[in-house]
């Protein structure tokens, strides 16, 4: 009885986030059809609000898509810097937490968020989700760039308690973006059939689960 009740609860489950995944991506669609009814500026929140929501919808689904590879591959090694190592299942419990956080606040308010709340509402997830601090979140260095290649205002920054916290604090964030450029790259090709490079992704990957052990475990507080 209680083995069909968790198969129950798992399949309801399921059908929560994936009912929560097709809001967003309504909601995004709605947003492209009425950008040609708005003025200029309203017009370029409304891009980043459907930019961001497509995003959100393809991380939570893992589907190989540059943005998802990069953000899991981010947080894959902020975490693993901490001394932990993190299971896409570990992650995808705390996408589908935002998810469902955003779609209640949304059926709350009666009415989508703004760009800068929903942002905000990803860094937190970064934060508390995943027991980081701010800067760790993967849009830190590109936030302020113009839209489309940020989101033209800054929201998080690098910090340090002196220069050489910043220094590593810096070289850590940069590193992030390197190691989800890295886990987009890992994909299936025709190369794999040559026994050198198919040896290289092999060490690659076994190095990608195994760099957590290089860092000693740390404990980052949770942003209140």
């Amino acid at each position: 009885m209680f083995q069909f009740q968790s198969i129950k609860w798992r399949f309801y489950m399921k059908v929560k986030i994936a009912v929560t995944l097709i809001g967003l991506f309504f909601m995004a669609f709605l947003i492209v059809i009425i950008q040609e009814r708005t003025d200029k500026q309203t017009l370029t929140e409304l891009k980043k609000l459907s930019a961001w929501l497509s995003s959100a919808g393809s991380i939570n689904a893992d589907d190989r898509s540059f943005v998802s590879d990069w953000t899991r591959g981010s947080i894959k090694f902020a975490v693993a810097t901490t001394g932990r190592f993190l299971t896409d299942k570990e992650f995808q419990v705390v996408s589908d937490g935002l998810a469902q956080s955003i779609a209640h606040t949304v059926l709350e308010e009666g009415g989508i968020l703004a760009v800068h709340e929903l942002i905000e509402a990803d860094i937190n997830a970064t934060v508390q989700g995943f027991n980081l601090e701010r800067w760790h979140w993967p849009g830190t260095l590109y936030d302020q760039l113009p839209y489309p290649f940020g989101w033209g205002q800054d929201f998080v920054q690098v910090t340090g308690n002196s220069r050489m916290e910043y220094i590593k604090n810096m070289g850590g964030a940069l590193m992030q973006t390197v190691a989800g450029l890295n886990r987009y790259l890992d994909r299936d090709t025709l190369l794999d059939t040559v026994l050198h490079w198919k040896m290289a992704r092999d060490a690659n990957s076994w190095v990608d689960d195994n760099i957590y052990r290089l860092f000693p475990e740390t404990f980052v507080p949770a942003a209140e």
